[in-house]
């Protein structure tokens, strides 16, 4: 006699959805994703920072800057960080050691008030972080496939309250040329304390992104607002990525002072503190992606590079030394040393010519200015010329030789105190004296 067994049909993932295993819910989520595409969004793997320098520790213009008043300064602490004002008081952005108690991240940008200013309704006080469109593309914007945005940082502060955290397409593709922005509030509650805060966006579904190296997607901490900047009507929702509608009364990119919100401006005590800063596609924030000293050093320059003294291009003089800011190893250009910025030729009459080649290649053709690492405020515009042998003088920069240059290699125009006399090699050094280290700045900022 024949006997038939017969197995019930089964499949694997109802077994494993019928077992009590100790995955978790994301755990779950992997096992029923029901493709490669799925599960790689799940486990986010690959590269999900999208911004450079968030940790702060690129600062190549060195640890202080010059004061802030009205207007934009993108050369003033941590690469890559604008700061915007008007009527908001005076400020320093310098690079800092105070960072959360977790040492996670060696740096962070800290802001201070130095000057106080009433509150105005055309205050405003704001530090953006711009991606280039090219690297702004990812996002989809534009598509019914537009991804979603976590911005996740850590901030200290002596004073409590609500600022905005908004992301922005820049790409001006409004009819009437504006940005897009998306506004997020957050709070500060515990003063002198270092927090972890995390906002989300959604994609912008309306406005496609452009591809070029102009500005794209923008993080924007808004921190101060008058009333042309904090308009809080309860009937315009910030869930969505609006039009900012600019003219007086109109924006709502700032939270309103009357309602909560900070006015940075009011003391000289006022001070903030960010590092950790982290934009990656997805609703949920993930832990902070570190990456290479020398990546992030690349990213920077393609936007800021100095020539000569480059005080900040490597922790040196700002390093940590057991939790301490102390003279370390590293690069520490002395006062009565000679920092050579190019080479090139004489005249026999009129200017000096330099060139220089960039490690990397700058985003634009960069705008040149003087810097000085010994007296940020006014810096020295007079520096060491070295030509026909052993003939030296000072010279003073002119400006850059738009006709040679490009985002690889600068032509400088110098101004010398006597002629030449005849076409003969020269260097140019940042060294003028002893006591300053003076050196040329170029910015290709957006």
């Amino acid at each position: 006699m024949t006997v038939r067994i017969e197995k019930p049909t089964f499949t694997l993932r109802d077994k494993m959805n019928e077992l009590d295993l100790p995955v978790g819910d994301h755990g779950l989520e992997i096992l029923n994703s029901r493709n490669p595409e799925e599960t790689f969004n799940l486990a986010r793997a690959g590269r999900r920072r999208l911004n450079a320098n968030g940790d702060m520790r690129i600062c190549q213009t060195g640890s202080t800057s010059a004061t802030m008043g009205n207007g934009t300064y993108s050369s003033h602490g941590p690469d890559l960080w604008q700061h915007l004002m008007s009527n908001a008081g005076v400020y320093t952005a310098s690079q800092d050691n105070d960072t959360p108690y977790h040492k996670e991240f060696p740096k962070s940008l800290k802001l201070q008030c130095t000057t106080t200013n009433a509150l105005e309704a055309a205050t405003y006080f704001y530090s953006v972080y711009r991606l280039e469109c090219v690297d702004s593309w990812v996002l989809q914007y534009g598509t019914l496939y537009a991804k979603p945005v976590t911005i996740s940082f850590w901030i200290k502060s002596n004073k409590t309250g609500t600022f905005s955290v908004n992301l922005e397409n820049e790409s001006n593709n409004h009819s009437g040329g504006g940005d897009s922005t998306c506004v997020r509030r957050v709070r500060i509650e515990k003063p002198n304390t270092w927090e972890h805060k995390t906002v989300t966006f959604p994609g912008d579904y309306n406005f496609q992104m452009d591809y070029h190296t102009n500005k794209g997607a923008v993080i924007e901490f808004f921190w101060t607002g008058g009333t042309n900047y904090s308009k809080n009507d309860g009937g315009l929702s910030l869930q969505n990525f609006e039009e900012i509608q600019t003219g007086a009364a109109n924006e709502i990119r700032a939270h309103p002072v009357a309602d909560g919100g900070i006015h940075f401006g009011d003391s000289t005590s006022n001070y903030i503190n960010l590092t950790g800063v982290q934009m990656e596609i997805g609703e949920v924030a993930t832990p902070y992606e570190h990456r290479d000293y020398s990546e992030e050093l690349i990213y920077c320059m393609r936007r800021i590079q100095v020539l000569g003294c480059q005080y900040g291009i490597s922790p040196g003089a700002y390093g940590i030394n057991n939790g301490s800011g102390g003279a370390m190893a590293g690069y520490q250009p002395a006062q009565n040393e000679y920092n050579v910025i190019g080479r090139g030729w004489t005249r026999s009459t009129g200017i000096f010519q330099t060139m220089t080649f960039l490690p990397v290649s700058m985003r634009a053709v960069p705008s040149v200015s003087v810097y000085d690492f010994d007296d940020v405020n006014t810096p020295s515009n007079s520096f060491y010329a070295q030509y026909n042998g052993s003939t030296t003088q000072n010279v003073a920069l002119n400006g850059i030789n738009a006709a040679g240059s490009s985002t690889h290699g600068i032509w400088l125009d110098w101004v010398p105190g006597s002629d030449a006399g005849s076409v003969t090699p020269l260097h140019v050094a940042s060294r003028n004296s002893s006591a300053r280290r003076n050196a040329i700045l170029l910015t290709a900022a957006i």
